[in-house]
């Protein structure tokens, strides 16, 4: 197989694709010792979830979200985060953490409480947006977990490979547009990702009181998909269910600027029904198609942290592309922070390959075919036979899986040189297994425990169990545990500032709405 020209041409310079930066967010439910949503507060003991920097929540104030610094390696990221899960699951008294993406049985809607961040504005705000999900999509949907994986190439690779392309753009210029030329290709086939480690196959049936025709019964209370990856992924899953349709545009910084922009200003008629406020009480931030950037569910997003009195979207439209977000990857129940070395190394392969190879233009027939594979896979990954849509032709999924991981083995050598023992090689070898034997997924494997097991709930709080005890019995290094510590003590003195001027709300989101600039910047 011809390898890829870019590819031969960085292979005297491969070490600069060792330069990166890697990041980590992790989603999951806090838990009763009987397996239940923990009816408690975001723990004191953990600090502050508005202020501190490493332990917030998510949509539910019984929602953990664990977020890393980024890292130069992918090993030493792993290690931070175990550290991080261990110190959260020594400091929750008798609660844990859920180890799936899809949520323990919950009685009603009641038992999912909405994150809270106190009386300040900026508190509010977060609130607020979260009042805003429930009464646009439900609790259900907001009450999955996932894992979020940021990665950036470095500095030097980007000036490598601009040289070697002979672009004459702007650093920062060029380096976005090949970073959207890495998202159109990642989307056309993350597909993989959810075959090669989607692990929610099954759900408790609180979450679908209506079960699809696609799932089966496992006793009284368990639902799961026979053929399933990834529920979470499905559209039973985590999913825009907007009933306005908002469009955004990869197909440059640009588009996707004006695309955004347009989301998160125009109303939509559905959402303006539901009205802003009820008896002085906020329903939504705004009636907008998304109302605040961070509402675009996409399978992959292109960031740039914002300064203080900025948007997100103002930061991407002025400084370009810094990092990506990954989020089409399940919490794992075979690990106890919910991800694995072998994951992260794959995407990171799968993320060089996306930016080397040619990106054509990705138009709107190209994202509903996406869409469809993309539920195919997650519903139907495993049957046998499946076909998905490659540019208007049927091709069977392990035909394509096969050739995608053909595509990522001269990297894999790349790589693997600079190595005193393999690493990418053996990886690859893995995943191809998965792809010839459909038994050896994790959704597979999973799905065998579950059955084995009386219920999802029961198989889940058996996990559990087994992670918070090895979670607490792990020695933290007594200036590491000093340091969270200390965190804690000082994101708790933050919300105390706050809260104590908690301001006009009103004031406050009118500022913010009139933070966000013209779509295109103005030369």
């Amino acid at each position: 197989m011809a390898r890829n020209p870019l590819l031969d041409a960085l292979s005297a310079t491969a070490p600069h694709l060792e330069n990166y930066q890697a990041g980590l967010e992790r989603e999951s439910m806090r838990i009763t010792p009987t397996g239940q949503l923990a009816p408690t507060s975001h723990p004191i003991s953990l600090g502050s979830a508005l202020t501190h920097p490493l332990i917030t929540t998510d949509f539910a104030e019984a929602q953990l979200e664990l977020v890393t610094p980024p890292f130069p390696h992918i090993d030493t990221l792993l290690h931070h985060a175990e550290q991080l899960h261990a110190f959260v699951a020594q400091h929750l008294a008798a609660e844990q953490i859920w180890p799936a993406s899809m949520p323990p049985h919950f009685a009603s809607d009641a038992d999912i409480a909405i994150a809270t961040f106190g009386n300040s504005a900026k508190g509010r705000f977060k609130e607020t947006y979260r009042i805003g999900l429930v009464n646009r999509y439900g609790k259900h949907m907001q009450a999955i977990s996932g894992i979020h994986f940021n990665y950036s190439f470095g500095a030097d690779f980007w000036t490598q490979l601009q040289a070697f392309e002979g672009s004459s753009e702007e650093p920062t210029t060029y380096r976005t547009r090949r970073y959207f030329d890495l998202l159109r290709n990642y989307l056309r086939c993350c597909w993989i990702l959810t075959y090669l480690f989607g692990v929610s196959p099954a759900v408790d049936r609180s979450f679908l009181p209506q079960a699809p025709a696609e799932l089966e019964s496992h006793g009284d209370s368990t639902l799961y998909g026979p053929w399933a990856t990834s529920l979470r992924m499905s559209r039973v899953g985590y999913v825009n269910t907007t009933r306005c349709k908002s469009h955004i545009s990869y197909n440059g910084l640009d588009a996707y600027v004006q695309s955004m922009h347009r989301a998160i200003t125009h109303p939509c008629k559905d959402f303006a029904k539901l009205g802003v406020m009820h008896n002085d009480a906020y329903l939504q931030l705004n009636d907008h198609i998304l109302q605040i950037e961070n509402e675009h569910y996409s399978l992959i997003r292109p960031k740039q942290p914002p300064r203080d009195g900025e948007r997100p979207l103002t930061a991407l439209r002025d400084r370009g592309i810094d990092y990506i977000e990954v989020r089409a990857v399940d919490v794992s129940p075979f690990s106890p922070i919910g991800v694995d070395a072998e994951q992260l190394h794959f995407i990171r392969l799968l993320l060089v390959a996306c930016l080397l190879q040619p990106s054509a233009p990705l138009e709107r027939a190209d994202e509903d075919i996406q869409g469809t594979n993309q539920h195919k896979v997650a519903l139907l990954g495993r049957q046998p036979g499946l076909t998905l849509n490659r540019n208007g032709q049927e091709i069977a999924l392990t035909a394509w899986a096969t050739e995608i991981i053909q595509q990522l083995q001269p990297i894999a050598e790349t790589l693997d040189a600079l190595r005193p023992t393999p690493l990418y090689g053996p990886i690859l070898a893995q995943q191809q297994a998965k792809v010839d034997d459909p038994t050896l997924t994790p959704s597979a494997q999973v799905l065998t425990e579950i059955l084995a097991a009386p219920s999802f709930q029961a198989w889940g709080l058996a996990r559990s169990n087994a992670y918070a005890q090895t979670l607490r019995s792990h020695i933290l290094p007594p200036e590491l545990l000093a340091q969270w510590q200390g965190l804690v003590s000082t994101s708790l003195q933050a919300q105390v500032d706050l809260d104590a001027e908690p301001g006009d709300f009103a004031a406050y989101l009118a500022d913010y709405a009139g933070l966000l600039q013209a779509p295109v910047a103005v030369s």
